[in-house]
């Protein structure tokens, strides 16, 4: 079996969907729901899908599956997120959707599809507030349709990577270091 592996590296660098891709050995590949999620990974290399879905009320109307209030762990190896994003909402407040602030440690990639702007309009426009995502080394944008801001990154620069890749033409992406 490690022959097989070993086999397969090459020296080409790897891409957005080799990486989206790898689940590695003992892998769990998790799809978070529109409600609030807990979900924890395993001891492998493994992958959390947020895809937008339609809510649960059956009106047809569309949600992130990625949101505040989740939390995520994914636990041992090296593991991915995936979130299609539109906005998020605010039911009292129509175009004063806060930046999405969920919880997450353990996810050392992070890939972010806006397919629709983020009405955050009385604060400051963010996407994702960062604040509690541990230890995420890599942000991408990828084949977005819309802009994304990060705020409140809570990483070292230096060891912090952000890649734009496949948007449509326009498309902005913006992070800040808290």
């Amino acid at each position: 079996p490690l022959q097989g592996v070993v086999a397969s590296i090459t020296a080409a660098p790897p891409t957005v969907e080799d990486a989206i891709g790898n689940t590695g050995g003992n892998a769990g590949n998790f799809t978070l729901t529109h409600l609030v999620d807990y979900l924890t990974g395993t001891a492998g290399d493994d992958v959390f899908q947020a895809p937008v879905t339609q809510n649960g009320t059956g009106s047809g109307q569309l949600a992130n599956t990625f949101e505040t209030g989740d939390v995520l762990d994914g636990g041992a190896g090296r593991n991915v997120l995936n979130a299609s994003l539109i906005d998020s909402g605010n039911v009292s407040f129509p175009g004063t959707a806060p930046a999405i602030s969920a919880t997450t440690k353990n996810i050392q990639e992070v890939y972010l599809r806006a397919q629709a702007p983020q009405l955050d309009l009385l604060i400051n426009n963010s996407t994702i507030d960062a604040e509690n995502m541990q230890g995420v080394e890599q942000w991408w944008t990828s084949n977005s349709r819309s802009n994304i801001q990060i705020e409140d990154i809570r990483t070292d620069t230096a060891a912090t990577a952000f890649g734009m890749r496949l948007t449509d033409p326009g498309v902005s992406y913006s992070a800040y270091f808290n």
